[in-house]
């Protein structure tokens, strides 16, 4: 695992599985929206625990993006977590990097899919399991090459979010939230290719 942040998108109702349609609304910081409504998270009724039409979940699916580098491939894959894998990804990073201080990037790690299902949804959930850790002159190549790319994302996400400022004024009203069903089980994976991709749900 090279780097990790998080995200958050709001498809309307029926897109949200669409992947040729891009979110109405997105953070790539969890923390300011871009689009439509184009809030900050924290204040967007969109963002709240039972804003969702069905249960007690949110309109807007709060993400936790993975950029992950796959024995003997040579570019990094996007991997986006939907907010039920959030808290299983959070438990395994405090257990196997902060309570040993360890970085993400010094940890081979295997990720598997679970089925679960709640309120009659069938749907995955991210399994994380420690391989082996990295020592010596490959935990030096990956430090190197994790830390460039760290660099790298985070240039490409500053530069997304000033395109986004020029491309319309940012709203900071609060509206009410419409009727929409949650979006919380879908995952998605892309290829980076020199350029951050708009990735699918």
């Amino acid at each position: 695992i090279l780097y990790n942040h998080s995200a958050n998108a709001y498809w309307p109702e029926g897109s949200e599985y669409d992947d040729n349609t891009p979110p109405q609304c997105q953070s790539m910081d969890a923390k300011q929206g871009y689009g439509d409504p184009g809030l900050l998270c924290a204040a967007c009724g969109y963002n709240e625990f039972g804003s969702s039409s069905k249960g007690k979940g949110k309109l807007c699916k709060n993400m936790r993006m993975l950029y992950i580098l796959r024995s003997g491939d040579f570019l990094p894959l996007q991997l986006s977590l939907p907010p039920t894998s959030i808290r299983p990804y959070k438990n395994f990073v405090n257990a196997t990097f902060a309570l040993r201080r360890r970085p993400v990037y010094g940890t081979l790690v295997k990720i598997t899919l679970k089925p679960a299902s709640s309120n009659g949804f069938d749907y995955s959930v991210a399994v994380f399991q420690k391989v082996r850790d990295f020592e010596g002159e490959e935990l030096a190549a990956v430090q190197a090459y994790a830390e460039g790319f760290r660099g790298m994302v985070k240039s490409m996400l500053e530069q997304w979010a000033q395109e986004q400022q020029t491309a319309g004024p940012v709203v900071q009203a609060v509206s009410e939230p419409i009727e929409l069903p949650d979006n919380d089980s879908h995952f998605s994976v892309g290829v980076l290719n020199g350029e951050l991709e708009t990735l699918p749900a």
